[in-house]
């Protein structure tokens, strides 16, 4: 059945080349993932009316937000989990040295390949949340991917696409994890969150609020 199909903590119980190729060479799971998937929790399509906010920040500071989804995403495991692109276009290079310079890496990879570092992310996304890309969106993916070395040209028209999927990432970890990962505050109360721009609301580590507006 589809919820006991194996994944890539086993490999996807290949065996001989096949599975050497997907434990050091490429993700395999496009041929041999079975396991049941869900859509992303809104369409890339929808994502600049519904979600103006995500879709202006993953367009107009791709390499940030990027590189904040993955230090999200492994969250402290950079040094054992780092990967260039997390593995999307191949797992045998430039392992053993990223390693001990994730962040560095990471900065890099965000500047000079954006797109193809918004993938990494994706594909992370799509192991850990089990989503599936729709045809559009892998349609988008690979067209970001190849923007990313057209240049001038390419940056333009990138933004888009850039935008798009960044936002459409970080409304799944919003709404997966209650809370967006580009907001700086945190939830304080069950009442409710606090606003970036809510600067009374603000409440240091000593637990009392700041009250500034008094």
């Amino acid at each position: 059945s589809e919820e006991e199909a194996p994944g890539p903590d086993v490999h996807y119980n290949l065996e001989g080349k096949l599975r050497f190729i997907q434990k050091h060479i490429f993700d395999l799971g496009m041929c041999f993932d079975k396991r049941k998937k869900v859509p992303w929790v809104l369409h890339v399509c929808s994502v600049p009316c519904k979600v103006p906010q995500y879709y202006l920040a993953g367009c107009c500071f791709p390499c940030c937000v990027s590189f904040n989804h993955r230090e999200v995403l492994l969250n402290g495991r950079m040094y054992e989990e780092y990967m260039c692109c997390q593995g999307a276009y191949g797992k045998c290079y430039c392992n053993p040295c990223t390693r001990k310079i994730p962040h560095c890496c990471l900065i890099a990879e965000v500047i000079c390949c954006t797109g193809c570092s918004i993938a990494g992310n994706r594909k992370y996304m799509n192991e850990k949340y089990m989503t599936e890309d729709s045809i559009t969106e892998k349609i988008v993916l690979i067209a970001a991917a190849v923007l990313s070395f057209l240049g001038f040209f390419g940056a333009i028209l990138g933004c888009w696409v850039n935008g798009v999927l960044n936002g459409q990432q970080e409304e799944h970890l919003a709404e997966t994890e209650k809370q967006s990962t580009l907001r700086p505050f945190t939830r304080w109360k069950p009442t409710g969150e606090n606003d970036l721009w809510q600067l009374w609301k603000c409440e240091p580590c000593c637990g009392k609020p700041c009250n500034v507006a008094d």
